[in-house]
């Protein structure tokens, strides 16, 4: 299930405007730490987006190379050219 960045970011503005009305640190933190989460969330979608569309990139197509065996050399003096020591 995918959540809209409008409205994560629609609730960091509440949860900003709800730790600027306290004076309790503590409770600030608290505030501040489910911005942060409500941060985190938006990050993973955008980086979920980019492995999706890495993976979704076609490979290459590959060719197979076919070799075709050649017939062997023949010659006047009866050697066929297959050994190296032919001449």
């Amino acid at each position: 299930m995918t959540i809209s960045n409008h409205s994560l970011l629609k609730k960091i503005e509440e949860e900003v405007l709800k730790a600027k009305q306290l004076h309790d640190s503590s409770k600030q933190k608290q505030h501040v730490y489910t911005i942060k989460t409500l941060c985190e969330l938006i990050l993973e979608q955008g980086a979920e987006t980019a492995a999706d569309i890495s993976h979704h990139v076609n490979p290459a197509p590959t060719t197979t190379l076919t070799y075709e065996k050649s017939q062997p050399l023949k010659t006047d003096d009866g050697s066929n050219g297959d050994s190296i020591f032919d001449f």
